[in-house]
């Protein structure tokens, strides 16, 4: 039998064998064990799905950025040159940062979480997606490295109206981060900034112990 790891379920593995478990087959006979064990005394109960907690949380975030900000959206970029825009973009990715922190599921008093902004470091090294040196808009992380390192979701952003050609290279740079086993992003996100809406691409990893990492679409995300 073949199992499909989830980002989650493979941190946890990760951090078991770390503390010293018996490896990863084990842990997950182990964690198979306890659950049916549980499961049997408590039938009923339904475990939470992590992904719809994560885009329930993404769509309050877009709700909140667009009731409390939407007049960000709307200004002119006086010249409309790429500085101009970058710092148009930043300006209101900081307020959906603001609005990601409040969410319950990214938490930094529950999971250890941070969220930040231009943050292009893996320790002391400068992130890299296909050799070439990247700055994701937001990230969500626990600012360790290591085996104790969670990279949890990156976000990359633009203010429309925004060329197809930099969409594409936005989402090959999440999908890269994702994939790769050097920072291993469990989740990412691509939003487009609309003067009458908030728009957003959730991905997931589908990684099994069989199969490289993968990235793929999980759902679209709007508001309104």
């Amino acid at each position: 039998m073949e199992l499909t790891l989830t980002g989650p379920i493979e941190a946890f593995i990760q951090r078991q064998v770390a503390q010293g478990k018996q490896g990863a087959d084990e842990v997950v006979r182990q964690a198979l064990l306890r659950w049916m064990s549980e499961e049997s005394e408590t039938p009923s109960q339904i475990p939470t799905d992590p992904v719809f907690e994560i885009a329930e949380a993404i769509k309050r975030a877009f709700e909140m950025l667009y009731i409390e900000d939407r007049s960000l959206f709307c200004l002119p970029l006086e010249p409309d040159t790429y500085v101009a825009r970058k710092l148009h973009e930043v300006c209101i990715n900081h307020k959906l940062a603001e609005k990601l922190l409040s969410q319950s599921c990214f938490s930094k008093l529950k999971h250890g979480l941070y969220v930040d902004i231009e943050f292009n470091r893996k320790g002391d090294i400068q992130k890299e997606a296909n050799g070439v040196v990247v700055r994701p808009d937001i990230i969500i992380h626990n600012r360790k490295d290591g085996v104790a390192k969670l990279n949890f979701l990156v976000v990359e952003c633009k203010k429309a109206p925004v060329a197809s050609s930099v969409i594409g290279k936005d989402r090959k740079k999440i999908k890269c981060l994702i994939e790769s086993d050097k920072y291993a992003y469990q989740y990412g996100l691509f939003v487009i900034y609309k003067d009458d809406s908030v728009c957003g691409e959730l991905y997931g990893c589908n990684h099994s112990m069989a199969r490289k990492r993968e990235a793929f679409l999980l759902q679209k995300i709007e508001h309104p």
